[in-house]
């Protein structure tokens, strides 16, 4: 199991995810201190958003995590994890190394580039998991799901995560697309109503 940084991991869940896959096994630790715990992990997502402590959640559905109360407790991690602890403390050590020192980081880091220096540190194993798939019908912009050879399909619409190619390496959420084609789905229905009365 690699116990190096693999992806930037500031850069979003979905990236991340994507990067999980060329992993051993497809896992990897998400280390956290004290200040990304408060940022990020139990402070919400936008404003205004119901805060969610996502280290507890993860813990009581079973998810492995850990805490340690220090850097160097990051060396015990339990054996049948899989990682190999004291590389791990040690990368987490260069990590700070070179953000305390304001050198690039391998591989980069562009939103959040301060060291993880505030005890006490989470760890929490993640796997991908798909919520819906970025590829699916395709659609043009009346919400008509398009045949093999690019015309619309009569009658046939498509709205939410059954559309495809909304998204490269970017993610805005199934319920943006939903809201988005389903009113447009809605329009062009309307529509043909119409024209045939």
């Amino acid at each position: 199991m690699l116990s190096e940084r693999f992806t930037d991991e500031t850069l979003g869940d979905h990236l991340t995810a994507n990067a999980l896959l060329d992993q051993p096994g497809s896992r990897g630790l998400l280390i956290a201190d004290a200040r990304v715990f408060r940022d990020w992990i139990v402070g919400s997502y936008v404003e205004g958003a119901v805060a969610v402590d996502k280290f507890a959640l993860a813990s009581k559905r079973g998810g492995r995590v850990g805490l340690a109360e220090d850097l160097d407790e990051l060396a015990y991690l339990p054996e049948e994890w899989g990682y190999d602890g004291e590389r791990v403390r040690d990368a987490v050590k260069r990590f700070n190394e070179r953000a305390t020192a304001g050198r690039e980081h391998t591989p980069g880091r562009a939103l959040d580039r301060l060291p993880l220096d505030e005890p006490p540190y989470y760890v929490i194993e993640t796997e991908p998991a798909i919520t819906f798939p970025f590829h699916g019908i395709r659609v043009d912009a009346r919400a008509r799901v398009l045949g093999e050879d690019g015309r619309p399909l009569r009658g046939l619409l498509a709205a939410g995560s059954d559309t495809g190619g909304l998204w490269h390496r970017a993610y805005a959420g199934g319920i943006a697309s939903a809201l988005v084609f389903g009113l447009t789905a809605a329009e062009t229905a309307t529509e043909r109503v119409r024209n045939q009365t």
